[in-house]
């Protein structure tokens, strides 16, 4: 199990409610926190007040379960996604404010369309200002079939940089599954990703 492998957390894929509330009971089980998705969550409009109560529902859906980390919004946005995930993160707080959400950014390597801003450092600092974030995560899968990235460790410098302006701590992934064009990991793989995300001082 997850646990037995020493982790305290995980993300579920699943989005739908009876889904989640039965995977977060399998994680109350093994002593496992559960990131939940939900499908409602796609449908608010910020512009119209009504929707909101999709959120309320949300909540009351999951809040009181002791296996609850928090509320997935969304993987990888783009500056213009930050208004709206701001306006939902701080309604999630309002509503219910022991547990957190979660957002995930795009690495150096995204595209100046896909961050919808000129530099990825502009992009960190639009997301904080944005949604009053409390921590930073993003990914950044560095070993491809063709080599090693060469912005690796330039992202883990503006991360830094700006998570320690802001005083909030940050998340890194390690690539631990193989797909394509990423090589299939192996021990020192891990170790580098690991160890030199554990340097930066991400949590």
């Amino acid at each position: 199990t997850l646990h037995n492998a020493g982790f305290t957390h995980c993300f579920s894929t699943f989005n739908k409610k009876e889904q989640n509330l039965q995977a977060l009971d399998a994680a109350e089980k093994n002593n496992v926190k559960l990131i939940v998705a939900d499908e409602r969550i796609s449908d608010v409009n910020i512009n119209v007040d009504s929707t909101f109560f999709l959120i309320d529902s949300i909540v009351a859906d999951y809040s009181n379960h002791p296996a609850l980390w928090g509320y997935y919004l969304q993987d990888e946005p783009g500056k213009d996604d930050f208004s709206r995930l701001g306006k939902i993160s701080r309604y999630f707080v309002e509503k219910d404010s022991v547990h957190s959400t979660y957002v995930n950014l795009f690495p150096t390597y995204a595209t100046p369309a896909q961050l919808d801003t000129a530099d990825y450092e502009g992009y960190v600092r639009a997301f904080i200002d944005s949604t009053n974030a409390t921590y930073l995560s993003y990914d950044h899968y560095p070993i491809r079939e063709s080599g090693v990235r060469k912005d690796y460790y330039q992202n883990f410098e503006i991360v830094r940089k700006t998570t320690l302006e802001y005083d909030i701590p940050f998340w890194a992934f390690s690539l631990s599954v193989h797909h394509s064009p990423y090589a299939k990991p192996i021990k020192s793989h891990l170790q580098m990703q690991v160890y030199s995300a554990l340097a930066y001082g991400a949590k």
